[in-house]
């Protein structure tokens, strides 16, 4: 994989993870979450682990030469809790086949793939908390 290709894959990447911590950020701030101080620190984990990711991100880029990038990849606003973490849940999938079909481009990049791996095992954490989330939200009678 050229370097200029890998700069542009982690950027989107980059990007992704950006979108994901404001998902987790609205996420909180639903009711039934915000309501809940342990829900809510969990989601604060999960954002900050995201946050966390996107720097590690943009310092590969600068170690590889390149500029990281501002963009956003945005996300379509839920009303519900449910919603929301459907949605969540279908991100961190995402982010894990983008980051195992990275690992195995980055051959020649031994470090780079170790952080990488590093990041995908966090998503796969992420979407194991964010389904149980959603399963203990689905036994409520209330709406959120």
């Amino acid at each position: 994989m050229k370097l200029t290709e890998i700069v542009k894959t982690l950027n989107e990447n980059l990007s992704k993870e950006y979108g994901a911590v404001l998902l987790y950020i609205e996420l909180r701030k639903l009711p039934l979450m915000a309501r809940n101080a342990g829900k809510s620190a969990l989601i604060s984990e999960l954002a900050e682990d995201e946050m966390r990711h996107a720097e590690m991100l943009a310092d590969q880029i600068a170690n590889l030469g390149g500029k990281s990038t501002w963009r956003i990849t945005p996300f379509e606003r839920k009303s519900t809790v449910k919603d929301t973490l459907k949605q969540i849940i279908e991100s961190e999938e995402q982010a894990i086949r983008d980051y195992t079909e990275l690992i195995d481009r980055l051959s020649g990049q031994p470090t780079l793939r170790e952080i990488v791996m590093s990041i995908l095992e966090d998503e796969k954490r992420h979407k194991g908390r964010t389904e149980n989330l959603l399963k203990s939200v689905s036994r409520r009678k209330t709406k959120p």
